[in-house]
């Protein structure tokens, strides 16, 4: 059966372009390779250290979710850790970033291991310290910044520099991934409802400053 077929094949039984939430396999998802393309081009650029991201907009109910699990799926075939959150009003409201910051730190740790990026039992050890089950002082690495994340998630209270907390424990993160023979060390952060930021002053000043605080092989 050629490609062609197949295509059609599924088009038959259930039909990709009817709206009925985000499509989340990669047979289902059609018509948009040269964007993916793109893309995918962009995300290996800012893995390798350059600045810059990809935008997608578009009307309510027009793929932009189902645009990023295609993504999301191609960076992890092509070897790059790659974690996505939904975001919603409830995830940005002032206060609750440290409690955002931690949630896209644990994703990432798992999207590194995934990708072979950080071993398993240190993967482990940084998820259970961003939850707040092991101690910084138990640990047998460096992870001040992991520990301040989890404590202002814990304490639910953010500092007058909120970005510098996820600037170390970005940081942190990055000192403990083990380096991959012709490949940067590093992951892609995925927003989805990213628009839902733009609520929020301090999350957009982080952006700003994570740009020029994080090391160049970090870039969301």
């Amino acid at each position: 059966m050629s490609a062609l077929d197949r295509v059609a094949s599924i088009v038959r039984t259930e039909n990709p372009f009817r709206y009925q939430g985000a499509i989340t396999e990669t047979r289902r998802f059609f018509d948009r390779k040269a964007e993916l393309d793109n893309a995918l081009v962009v995300c290996e650029q800012v893995r390798k250290g350059s600045t810059g991201g990809v935008l997608v907009f578009g009307g309510r109910g027009s793929g932009k979710t189902s645009f990023l699990y295609a993504l999301k799926a191609r960076l992890q075939t092509a070897g790059i850790a790659a974690a996505l959150i939904s975001l919603d009003e409830g995830m940005v409201v002032s206060g609750n970033e440290p409690k955002l910051f931690k949630l896209m730190l644990t994703d990432l740790t798992t999207a590194c291991e995934a990708a072979g990026l950080i071993q398993k039992d240190r993967a482990t050890k940084i998820k259970q310290l961003l939850q707040g089950i092991l101690k910084v002082e138990s640990l047998e690495f460096e992870a001040f910044g992991l520990g301040l994340v989890a404590k202002t998630a814990a304490a639910e209270k953010t500092t007058e520099l909120p970005y510098t907390i996820l600037r170390d424990g970005l940081q942190d993160l990055l000192k403990n991934l083990k380096p991959l023979e012709g490949s940067p060390r590093g992951a892609i952060l995925l927003l989805d409802e990213g628009d839902a930021l733009t609520q929020n002053k301090v999350l957009v000043l982080c952006g700003d400053g994570l740009d020029s605080c994080c090391e160049s092989e970090w870039h969301l």
